[in-house]
């Protein structure tokens, strides 16, 4: 469970259920040293640092044909990235405003959009920047601009920026706060990296990867008060609802499982949210034997409240047993017509891989055990 968020549904805050898993679309970013942990778009960054003392430098312009990037500028001006500052042009609800990142930092547009207090935050267009810089893309600075600009705390500490200038391959050194340049306001304006400082201990922050599946609000009153949704209390007197919001993916949660369970044949459904507990492979159903027994045990599992899904496909064996394992049902038994005739199946854990024979009278006895273990283990 980690911070985040509460974007436009709003309320005081908000909670997301995250599992990790490398491919996550989301980042989570959870204290080394507590319990602290939050979405990169809500996790807290430390304002902290020391105003340089080096001597403010002059400005000089400086050609820098063709450097789009922080990394091409930062070769031309024979800067480190974090000594670099970009200005970013945002339009928050219709009105352009430049944001100051610095250079080996990203921006984080949920902390604008909230400092702000807007409806909808989007990047400008490449017209918008030259209409708020008189530069291309690539090249917007913050000195000459007539939009107000906010800047992360961490630019304060900095001295002789280097920024862009506002037109077609030219860059500026020696740029500084103050005497160049005002920011109407300061904030924690970008995303929290590896190894930056937890608000709560002082530990170090580390990320990782996570699919969120379940995300939950505290809506307070908010909503409430403006549909008048009221009740009697005790006493008879009347108060506003108080109100939360509770959602959980349901595609999100398959797909987070499957990411978590599988190997290279295939998934391995967990047994509390299988589709179906035990599957009955039937594997030669134009032998009459086989299909009586198949069906039977399909019907006797049914009956005693188990899951189950029965495959009656007339496929060669090689294919069934590869499907199996390939949709991943954790429990597999296979109904033959050489076991059948000794009285026994072949079971098999879709997990471990186990394969053992059982006697067909305790087929239904040994699966209601196994699948009770399943769930009480997890």
């Amino acid at each position: 469970m980690v911070e985040a968020d509460s974007g436009a549904i709003g309320g005081s805050f908000s909670h997301e259920f995250m599992v990790l898993a490398d491919t996550g679309e989301d980042m989570v970013v959870s204290c080394q040293s507590c319990e602290y942990s939050a979405n990169i778009e809500k996790a807290v960054v430390v304002d902290q640092g020391e105003l340089s003392q080096e001597p403010m430098n002059e400005v000089e312009r400086v050609v820098t044909k063709g450097a789009h990037t922080v990394a091409d500028v930062s070769v031309m001006l024979k800067l480190k990235p974090s000594q670099i500052v970009k200005t970013m042009l945002v339009i928050a609800d219709e009105e352009p405003v430049a944001v100051l990142i610095r250079g080996d930092h990203e921006l984080n547009e949920a902390k604008i959009k909230n400092l702000l207090d807007v409806s909808v935050l989007e990047l400008a267009t490449p017209e918008q920047i030259a209409s708020a810089t008189g530069g291309p893309v690539g090249f917007s600075g913050p000195m000459g601009l007539k939009v107000p600009i906010y800047a992360d705390n961490a630019v304060k500490y900095m001295r002789n920026l280097g920024v862009g200038g506002n037109e077609v391959d030219i860059h500026l050194e020696g740029v500084n706060l103050e005497r160049d340049f005002q920011v109407k306001q300061f904030a924690d304006l970008r995303d929290a990296i590896e190894g930056d400082q937890c608000p709560h201990c002082g530990g170090q922050y580390s990320n990782t990867r996570g699919i969120e599946v379940g995300h939950i609000f505290k809506l307070g009153t908010k909503y409430s008060e403006a549909m008048k949704a009221t009740f009697l209390d005790a006493d008879g007197k009347s108060n506003d609802i108080i109100m939360g919001c509770y959602g959980i993916g349901i595609g999100r949660t398959v797909a987070s499982s499957i990411e978590q369970n599988h190997d290279a044949d295939g998934m391995i459904w967990p047994m509390p949210i299988a589709p179906f507990q035990v599957l009955v492979n039937m594997l030669t159903p134009k032998d009459d034997a086989v299909r009586e027994a198949s069906e039977q045990l399909y019907a006797q599992l049914q009956q005693a409240g188990i899951e189950v899904l029965l495959d009656d496909r007339n496929e060669r064996p090689g294919a069934k047993f590869k499907d199996a394992d390939l949709i991943g049902i954790p429990l597999n038994v296979t109904v033959g017509a050489r076991a059948l005739k000794e009285g026994q199946l072949e079971f098999k854990d879709r997990a471990s891989g186990e394969k053992s024979m059982i006697a067909i009278d305790q087929v239904t006895e040994e699966l209601q055990r196994r699948i009770a273990a399943a769930l009480a283990e997890s």
